[in-house]
């Protein structure tokens, strides 16, 4: 098996990428996604995918709230894809895996989110499930075959306590969409 790992957010993300894929974070995250999924590295292995440097085709981007920089309502009320999503989608269209037979979304979008006092978990998670409709279809990928693993909110220096619980709170409800494992007594992947 083949597991892609693409990782999206903001500044924080680049902590998991830094030193172009080398250094000890990114070694660390594949290190232990090996070892939770008891991967050989051979037989089955992971490759982590993320750009943070080139224009027009990043996936990680500093100082951004996931509403209002990377996706908008428009006028008809529609979620709309701005530049940063934009620039997510063509990296993933520039940047083709079909050997991978899934590809685990890591979110980490939350800290500028969490200073919109107006958030609520049903607006976040409307927004989310546009999102990987659109990434899933860059990815020709479905639900089962390209969860999205959030990273718990994280609290933010100036941030509004009812919108990080709104995120978390949305987080979580979206995490019976991720794929049911063996025994977990979790049921079938749903929409997000």
């Amino acid at each position: 098996m083949e597991l892609d790992i693409l990782l999206r957010g903001q500044s924080n993300a680049y902590l998991l990428v830094g030193d172009e894929f080398g250094g000890a974070g990114a070694a660390a995250l594949v290190s232990e996604v090996q070892r939770l999924l008891g991967f050989d590295g051979g037989t089955d292995t992971i490759r982590l995918t993320a750009d943070w440097y080139t224009p027009g085709s990043r996936t990680i981007y500093g100082g951004t709230a996931f509403i209002g920089d990377w996706v908008q309502r428009g006028g008809d009320g529609a979620w709309q894809p701005l530049s940063h999503e934009q620039d997510l989608l063509a990296y993933i269209a520039g940047h083709p895996h079909p050997q991978a037979t899934e590809t685990a979304v890591v979110w980490l979008h939350s800290e500028y989110d969490s200073l919109n006092a107006g958030l609520g978990t049903a607006e976040w998670q409307s927004a989310v499930r546009t999102d990987a409709e659109w990434t899933r279809a860059a990815l020709g990928k479905d639900v089962a075959h390209s969860p999205y693993v959030f990273v718990s909110a994280i609290p933010f220096s100036g941030a509004d306590d009812r919108a990080t619980q709104a995120i978390r709170a949305g987080m979580e409800g979206s995490a019976p969409t991720r794929p049911s494992m063996p025994g977990s007594g979790r049921g079938p992947p749903t929409s997000t």
